[in-house]
C-alpha cells in the first residue's frame, strides 16, 4: 500500500508510521507503529451528522498461553489470521466502538494481506505464534489419545 511508508506527528515527540490502512464505507482502521516500535490501533468512523469518531489504543501479538487460554475447549488450533483479528476486534472492543462484522472482516482481510509488504515483521510473529499454538494443541491431543479408555 502506498500509505504504508507515511509518517505522521502527532501530540509529544513520538512520530507515527502508518503500517496499514483499510477504509469501508465510513470505516476506516490503521495499524500504525511509533518511534519506540509500540503499535497502536487507530479507528475512525465517520457519522452521517458530519461527526466523527476517532480513538487508538495500543496492539500487541500475544503470547501462546493467551491465545490457549481464550480457546478453551476447541481442539483445533487458530491461525495466525483468526488470532490477529481476536487481538483487533479486543482493541476495538477496548475502545468502545462498534464494527459491523462483515465490515471489520473486509477491513481486516485487506490489512492483513498488506502486512506481508508494509510490516512482515509483525505478520510473522502472528504466524509464530500460531505454530507454537498448533504445537501444544497436538502435544496435548496426543497425550488426551494416549491416555484415553483402555477397550
Amino acid at each position: 500500500m502506498s500509505d504504508s511508508n507515511v509518517l505522521m506527528i502527532l501530540e509529544g515527540f513520538y512520530v507515527w508510521r502508518i503500517i496499514s490502512m483499510s477504509t469501508y464505507n465510513d470505516t476506516t482502521i490503521q495499524i500504525v507503529q511509533n518511534n519506540l516500535g509500540d503499535y497502536f490501533i487507530k479507528v475512525e468512523i465517520r457519522h452521517e451528522i458530519r461527526r466523527h469518531e476517532t480513538n487508538s489504543v495500543p496492539f500487541s501479538v500475544p503470547n501462546e498461553n493467551d491465545v490457549i487460554n481464550l480457546q478453551r475447549g476447541s481442539t483445533v488450533p487458530p491461525n495466525c489470521f483468526l488470532i490477529f483479528r481476536r487481538q483487533v476486534q479486543s482493541a476495538i472492543r477496548t475502545m468502545d466502538m462498534r464494527i459491523a462484522r462483515g465490515t471489520l472482516s473486509r477491513l481486516l482481510g485487506n490489512i492483513w494481506r498488506d502486512l506481508s509488504s508494509s510490516d512482515p515483521n509483525l505478520l510473522n510473529s502472528f504466524r509464530t505464534v500460531a505454530n507454537n499454538v498448533a504445537r501444544i494443541y497436538n502435544e496435548m491431543l496426543r497425550i488426551r489419545i494416549f491416555n484415553g479408555p483402555r477397550i
